[in-house]
């Protein structure tokens, strides 16, 4: 599978997060056939917790992780401000989407 039809699949599938790690949510199959490579250590994530999103009563965020073809980013709750809350509570739907890198220019003062 090609790394748009992924995306496209996983978002036609309308995965609710219940879960505080995202990839549990994934369904079975499709975490061995497109993922399993990853749990085993070799995956390092590309970037994490990108574009945080404060809400009420959790925060959502992205990681963008290597796959075959490219680089896959995953919009998930990242963090919840109630204990008595859980993410299955925030009935928060997974993102999939394709990502490119984009070079970022910073300044800093000059050493002396």
């Amino acid at each position: 599978m090609t790394l748009t039809e992924l995306t496209q699949h996983l978002n036609g599938l309308n995965i609710i997060q219940t879960a505080d790690d995202w990839t549990e949510d994934l369904p079975k199959h499709i975490w061995e056939e497109e993922f399993s490579e990853l749990h085993d250590g070799k995956w390092t994530p590309l970037a994490i917790a990108l574009d945080v999103d404060k809400h009420r009563h959790y925060e959502l965020c992205t990681d963008v992780i290597p796959l075959k073809g490219g680089m896959l980013g995953v919009r998930y709750i990242c963090d919840l401000y109630s204990e008595m809350s859980s993410c299955k509570d925030m009935y928060h739907t997974l993102k999939f989407f394709e990502c490119e890198e984009v070079p970022n220019v910073t300044y800093r003062p000059k050493e002396q």
